[in-house]
């Protein structure tokens, strides 16, 4: 909850003129508004749709293993019906790569 409400405070300060009014000390944070822009759109490592990229970096990169147990923790964080179809996609992308392995 506080990283959104720390982000929402943020997004006022720098973006509207209301932000302005916005007492950010009460964070106590160190560092100006502007300066902790990258920290708050660097991509957040369990993020979906960094799991998701990565599952697909890893299947290129002929990783099956560790692709399927990101896939699962993927499942665990956001179950629904976009991620049981990117799932289900990426699952026969596996099964392919793993027919491949044991006809070679």
């Amino acid at each position: 909850m506080y990283p959104a409400f720390l982000g929402t405070k943020l997004w006022l300060k720098l973006n509207t003129p209301v932000g302005r009014l916005a007492n950010v000390s009460a964070l106590e944070l160190t560092e100006e508004p502007y300066k902790m822009r990258a920290l708050l759109t660097m991509p957040h490592p369990h993020n979906p749709a960094t799991l998701r990229a990565e599952v697909n970096r890893l299947l290129a990169e002929g990783a099956p293993d560790a692709a399927s147990r990101l896939l699962a923790e993927l499942w665990r964080r956001e179950p629904g019906s976009a991620t049981a179809s990117f799932v289900t996609s990426r699952v026969d992308q596996l099964r392919d790569k793993l027919r491949s392995l044991d006809s070679s």
